[in-house]
């Protein structure tokens, strides 16, 4: 199964480029399984049915994120697209070309709703592992690095 997926993305990876790679292996990937949701986002049983649940990714772009905020990094990303009918599940992960490992609050979502939510970069971890980054986070050490939000939210279209 692994070597017809892969041979089909490299086929396609010809004319189209890497993101056909990509969408061959995750559409393989999430056409053979099944996702079920346990708890919704208010740690309930929910009570739409299967075939409405739907995983929908993205990311905010790699340097081309809207950051604000004195004194901290703070950016919104939408989900509209999605059609989500109640709160998603949402995972994110920060990337960039330097020090968003260091950074305190990429996971941390805030105001989170059908159509969105935001992050907020509050402050950098303290440790020995880089003595040369900055002592403050903020939105231009944010646009400088080219810091971006990959997400993935799960939940009901109906």
């Amino acid at each position: 199964w692994y070597q017809r997926r892969v041979r089909k993305a490299v086929v396609s990876t010809q004319s189209t480029g890497v993101w056909s790679i990509l969408l061959a292996l995750t559409s393989g990937a999430m056409s053979s399984g099944r996702t079920k949701m346990i708890m919704d986002h208010s740690g309930n049983v929910p009570n739409h049915p299967d075939p409405c649940l739907m995983t929908c990714t993205g990311s905010t772009g790699k340097g081309a994120t809207s950051w604000w905020g004195p004194f901290k990094a703070i950016t919104h990303v939408d989900l509209s697209k999605c059609g989500f009918v109640d709160t998603p599940i949402i995972t994110t992960s920060l990337g960039g070309t330097g020090y968003h490992d260091q950074v305190v609050g990429s996971s941390s979502i805030w105001s989170s709703s059908k159509v969105g939510f935001y992050i907020y970069i509050i402050g950098k971890a303290v440790t020995g592992h880089s003595p040369n980054s900055p002592d403050q986070f903020d939105q231009s050490t944010a646009k400088r690095h080219k810091w971006h939000i990959n997400w993935v939210a799960t939940g009901y279209t109906c």
